[in-house]
């Protein structure tokens, strides 16, 4: 079973979702606790920067994760955003 853990810009970005999408998307990071076993349309993210990152769609909304350790897995939660031309470029 994987952690989960979440950076603080993570944590702020969820206090701002859309609240009709909110549990919807909590649910979908809590089952990021079976990775690599988890039904979500999950994508691993290309290029050298990226490299172990992930994201996964809820609804309108990206979750961007990294899977920093293999035993135990250790997920942390980097970024939820809702979809547009920026979700995906670096700061």
């Amino acid at each position: 079973m994987a952690v989960i853990k979440w950076t603080n810009r993570a944590s702020k970005q969820i206090r701002v979702v859309d609240s009709r999408y909110l549990d919807r998307i909590i649910e979908k990071i809590e089952t990021l606790k079976q990775f690599p076993n988890v039904q979500a349309d999950i994508i691993e993210l290309k290029g050298e920067q990226n490299k172990g990152k992930f994201r996964m769609r809820v609804g309108f909304y990206r979750v961007i994760f990294e899977v920093i350790n293999n035993e135990p897995i250790i997920i942390e939660i980097q970024e939820i955003k809702k979809r547009d031309e920026q979700t995906y470029r670096k700061h």
